[in-house]
């Protein structure tokens, strides 16, 4: 009576031994990213929808997706790099796919952005590009329209980098001449900033020094992009 008891529970010994369960990936949890734009300007401005697809069977408790950025910010966030988003259902196109959107916010900064999606401590990620945001057009704003002769004597330029959408991406170089109406160059600057501060503006001291003129005096900024602007001053 007692071989049949140790056979049965062989038996379960062997059962138990093969069990396997099959482990999860992260393709299990998060199908894909992708964005409505393939790149974006780096003008503080521009932005693209952001799109994370799930299975769309997913467990109620994988169906929230903490997105988060390397560079740039995400719209309704106030300026924040991390959202929290809940996959719905897409009722435009295939109501079999659940997908977490987000409005991706440019920074001012060009260069590539890596893009983390996450949930239940699975994540995904996948670069995303800011192109240099090119100045369109330059304004030049002299402190006062006369500058005395005299080294002890300068006035302050400030040359403001525009777009017709966001601003100019940081650090755009200018290059500044000063010089009379026959284009030789006159006085020097003291001090300058010739690169685009967050406001797309650079800040230059200027004096005549010891030349000896009185007349017009043309001031010429120039940006990498080879947009210029003029702006004339007097010298006396």
């Amino acid at each position: 009576m007692k071989t049949p008891f140790l056979i049965s529970l062989v038996a379960v010994s062997v059962f138990s031994c093969n069990y396997d369960e099959t482990p999860i990936r992260t393709a299990d949890v998060i199908k894909d990213i992708t964005f409505e734009k393939a790149q974006l300007d780096a003008d503080g401005m521009s932005q693209t929808r952001l799109t994370v697809e799930l299975p769309f069977k997913a467990d109620a408790d994988k169906r929230t997706v903490t997105i988060s950025t390397s560079s740039g910010t995400f719209a309704a966030t106030d300026g924040k790099s991390t959202i929290n988003v809940v996959a719905v259902q897409d009722e435009t196109q295939n109501p079999f796919r659940l997908l977490a959107q987000a409005t991706l916010i440019s920074p001012q900064t060009e260069g590539n952005a890596i893009i983390t999606a996450s949930i239940a401590g699975y994540a995904q990620t996948k670069s995303y590009t800011f192109i240099t945001a090119q100045p369109e057009a330059i304004v030049i704003t002299p402190s006062q329209l006369v500058i005395k002769q005299g080294p002890e004597n300068e006035i302050q330029l400030v040359v403001t980098l525009t777009r017709t959408k966001g601003i100019p991406s940081l650090n755009q170089s200018v290059q500044l001449t000063v010089s009379d109406p026959a284009g030789n160059q006159k006085g020097r600057f003291r001090s300058s900033t010739s690169v685009s501060d967050p406001a797309g503006k650079c800040y230059f001291a200027y004096t005549l020094g010891t030349d000896k003129y009185e007349g017009p005096l043309i001031i010429k900024a120039t940006t990498s992009n080879n947009k210029s602007s003029t702006y004339t001053i007097y010298a006396q």
